[in-house]
């Protein structure tokens, strides 16, 4: 090329188009422009995110159900009073009217979500010279500067975003990640030599980082100059594919399959060929539970147009968080109040329904046994210190799942959370008659039966060959609950079946301020404790006035649920303020009267086996510190990534297939320590945050290093 000679580079208008603009030069100019082409077949990158990642909206009416809080919705700008207004109608949802909205059988997946993202190299691997470069010539998508750059032209439009899914996801923790992998994969070349991002990076990553330096645990070679080169003859284009995680992950599976096959795959056959779409073949590319359709894509469909997958922050064997959820409500305030729920009801009411959240529930091979991960143990005994485990036998589907116990899943006091539209009258919810009773159980136990099919057909695989990263810390700052421990305080015995619920029945009302009414419980169905607390020696008033309020919280969290004064009078006060305090009471052999009698055996092939047994109290068991035991969950405490733990996390590493396993924060267990898991001080960097997992610079390189080693195994569009 000549001096004065100029150069086009074209890029993608709103409509997916590619065009080129040029200026007009003075007539003396001798220089010749060249057009570059983008001739490249294409890899497509399919994005499957997480649970709660997908907008939902009501097939018949369109009406908005779900979107997940955006960290954009809490600052000021164009569409983000929507989204906050949204927000807020949902956090004044009751337990009902949230069951009512996530109706998976009314659901579908709402591709009208906000898209925003910013191309911004200072958030990516590159040389620092050209990361300011790129700033100034393109800061914001949304409104873009005249391009001074050639890679500018590589970043896909808003519009184009929205036609290959973007609004159908999360905006904040999965948009800007997506855009800008698009943008950094397809400017791996310049003027036919590997770009210098790629082959120097910075002080962080680049070609000349082994894969170690940023968690591999199996020490993979770093990237060779000739593997960059063949990924650079593909164009890597990245769809989001959202799915109604409401659903069972097997049905959101066959959903993204007939997405590639009517949506994706023609769209290439109109604009690169048959030829070339007919061979083609894509790459997974998941998030959280993401993880489990891509499973379910192989494991139960055998799709075969899989190159490869990338499996990112998914909870291989489940995570107790699931369970701890579904009994006292989400954690942090955003999950807590907006999110998902205040408390156990909220979020039983919304899950108990949802094949695809009851399929996070540990499997039968959570932790390589399936034992004990809920645990009863003595308040401040130390962790295998006087203690009680489940499962016992490696099957929490029995022994919690099912169970109507205090330490069930669903216990008999949140049955109401079930179906909050049948409570009246179960004969005109269709109920089925399992052992004589109508009973709103059966549905929940064939779901429970549907979780535990599905967990045995995806076991040990993912589609490969796969590459996988997982936060992986042990500092504190990730922890995530490897296992939930009820924590009891009082001298009642320290073993599951020997405890049972303490609950009493409201007597009447009385009227307060606006006449609102109030329950009155009923002192002959209460200990001494909660009737006449004044009885109750002052060395244990203030144990006692601890177990009273949870008798207190559980009605005002029924109240604030959506159920009804008249039936929270017949579901009964229990000992549980779902939000993790619990009272129980010892079922111990005591003289005759003192206990109702047991109840009838379970008919046989009945899986309800534990019926909760309902505890008279006597003169003899009123005193709260010897008789009454307090429950409360622990804090989390296992290493991961603030929801999955290292135990679930790590179970693909050492599956057939996986061929690099990133542990991004390593909790000091590996065997490989790399440089990248220090700061600049030399102490160990924390992991990534879960929801936030491909805004983490190690998660996004290991990423790229993963999409350049599966572009290897392409072969269309290739003379």
């Amino acid at each position: 090329m000549k001096e004065e000679d100029r150069i086009l580079f074209p890029g993608l208008d709103e409509d997916g188009d590619w065009v080129a603009n040029s200026r007009l030069t003075p007539s003396e100019s001798k220089g010749t422009t060249h057009l570059l082409a983008d001739p490249r077949p294409v890899i497509p990158v399919i994005f499957l995110p997480g649970i709660m990642g997908t907008n939902l909206r009501n097939k018949h009416t369109g009406e908005r159900v779900w979107r997940p809080l955006n960290a954009s919705s809490l600052t000021f700008g164009s569409g983000n009073w929507r989204e906050a207004g949204w927000a807020a109608k949902y956090l004044m949802a009751t337990a009902a009217e949230r069951q009512r909205l996530l109706d998976p059988d009314t659901t579908e997946v709402d591709p009208e979500g906000k898209v925003y993202f910013r191309i911004d190299l200072n958030d990516m691997p590159g040389r620092p010279d050209e990361k300011r470069k790129f700033r100034l010539g393109w800061p914001n998508l949304r409104n873009p500067l005249p391009v001074k750059h050639d890679w500018e032209r590589l970043a896909i439009s808003v519009k184009e975003a929205k036609r290959r899914g973007f609004g159908t996801v999360m905006q904040s923790a999965y948009q800007p990640a997506l855009a800008n992998f698009e943008v950094a994969l397809n400017r791996m070349l310049r003027d036919g030599e590997l770009a210098k991002s790629w082959t120097q990076g910075d002080d962080m990553y680049g070609m000349q980082a082994p894969p170690v330096d940023y968690g591999d645990k199996y020490a993979g070679p770093q990237l060779a100059e000739d593997e960059v080169r063949k990924a650079a003859e593909y164009r890597f284009e990245f769809w989001a594919v959202g799915y109604n995680w409401i659903r069972s992950n097997a049905d959101s599976a066959a959903d993204v399959i007939d997405h590639i096959e009517e949506k994706i795959i023609p769209y290439y056959r109109d604009t690169l060929g048959a030829g070339i779409a007919e061979n083609m073949k894509v790459v997974l590319l998941t998030h959280s539970m993401g993880g489990l359709v891509a499973r379910a894509i192989s494991g139960v469909h055998g799709y075969g147009r899989v190159l490869g997958s990338i499996i990112g922050s998914m909870p291989a064997e489940g995570a107790p968080l699931t369970y701890k959820m579904l009994r006292t409500g989400a954690d942090s305030f955003a999950m807590k109040y907006i999110a998902q729920g205040q408390t156990g009801l909220h979020l039983a009411a919304q899950l108990s329904r949802s094949n695809g959240g009851l399929e996070l529930l540990p499997s039968a091979r959570y932790g390589g046994t399936g034992g004990g991960w809920l645990k009863l143990r003595r308040s401040g005994a130390g962790k295998g210190v006087n203690e009680d485990q489940l499962p016992r036998d490696g099957d929490p589907y029995a022994d919690i799942y099912r169970s109507r116990s205090w330490y069930g899943l669903i216990p008999s006091g949140n049955a109401v959370a079930l179906d909050f539209s049948a409570t009246k009258n179960a004969s005109e919810a269709g109920y089925e008659s399992r052992g004589g009773d109508l009973d709103p159980f059966n549905d929940f136990d064939d779901k429970i039966d549907e979780v535990q099919d599905f967990h045995e057909r995806i076991a040990d695989q993912c589609p490969t060959p796969a590459y996988v990263h997982v936060g992986a810390d042990s500092s504190g700052k990730r922890a995530a609950y490897e296992e939930v421990v009820w924590e009891a305080t009082g001298n009642g015995p320290l073993r599951f079946e020997q405890l049972v619920q303490r609950r009493s029945r409201i007597r009447g009302t009385y009227a307060v301020a606006g006449n609102t009414p109030m329950p009155v419980l009923d002192p002959a169905q209460m200990p001494e404790w909660m009737s006449s607390p004044r009885q109750v020696p002052s060395s244990q008033r203030k144990h006692a006035a601890k177990l009273r309020r949870v008798f207190e919280d559980n009605l005002a969290n029924q109240l604030e649920a959506g159920i009804s004064l008249s039936l929270a009078s017949a579901n009964g006060v229990w000992g549980d303020s779902l939000n993790g305090r619990l009272v129980l009471a010892a079922v111990a052999p005591a003289p005759e009267g003192t206990r109702s009698p047991p109840p009838a055996p379970a008919q046989e092939g009945d899986p309800r086996s534990e019926l909760l047994e309902e505890v008279v109290i006597t003169a003899a068991s009123r005193t709260p510190s010897v008789d009454d035991v307090y429950a409360e969950v622990a804090e989390k405490d296992g290493p991961g990534d603030g929801t999955v733990p290292r135990m679930s996390a790590i179970a693909p590493w050492g599956w057939g297939g996986v061929q690099a396993f990133f542990a991004v924060g390593d909790d000091g267990k590996s065997s490989a320590q790399g440089k990248k898991t220090m700061n600049i001080k030399g102490k160990r960097k924390p992991g990534y945050e879960h929801q936030d997992a491909y805004n983490d610079n190690r998660a996004r390189w290991a990423t790229m290093y993963s999409l350049v080693k599966l572009a290897q195994q392409a072969s269309w569009g290739q003379s």
